[in-house]
């Protein structure tokens, strides 16, 4: 997401994040990876530094974002 950002795609970026964030079980956790075609969780849950790469892309989505409608 953060090259979408650095290119300008910020509409794109924000779709991408939306959809990473829907993945998030109704628990919150989230595991270390996920499968691409079904969704599934795969690895050990809950995984901390799935959580950081989640909330830093979407301060990065937030911030490109909010530098676009400048």
């Amino acid at each position: 997401m953060d090259n979408l950002v650095i290119r300008g795609r910020i509409e794109e970026a924000e779709d991408r994040c939306a959809s990473l964030c829907a993945l998030v079980s109704p628990l919150g956790p989230l595991s270390e990876q996920i499968d691409p075609t079904t969704g599934e969780f795969m690895g050990n849950v809950p995984q901390a530094f799935s959580h950081i790469g989640v909330a830093a892309r979407g301060v990065t989505v937030a911030r490109g974002g909010a530098g676009a409608r400048r």
